[in-house]
């Protein structure tokens, strides 16, 4: 029984070793592949956003005031379903 017991413990620690050894390999093929190269690469041009004061000028603008909100009448239920 301490035999296979301790079989069994060589065995774990062989399957833990080469799960990790087997992670290691693939975690750094895949850094490797994903890291930029050092070509030259064309630089895109990005519009520059506006400005918060531009937005919040705008957004204000769409709203409007709420002292000028109006009253919207609501329909008359016409009483069961259509």
């Amino acid at each position: 029984m301490l035999k296979s017991t301790k079989t069994y413990v060589a065995l774990c620690a062989i399957a833990a070793v080469a799960g990790i050894g087997m992670y290691h390999y693939i975690n750094h093929a895949t850094i490797e592949q994903s890291t930029p190269s050092n070509e030259a690469v064309p630089p895109v041009a990005t519009p520059s956003a506006p400005r918060e004061e531009d937005v919040e000028r705008k957004t204000l603008h769409g709203i409007g005031s709420i002292k000028d909100l109006k009253p919207v009448p609501l329909q008359p239920d016409l009483g069961g379903r259509r």
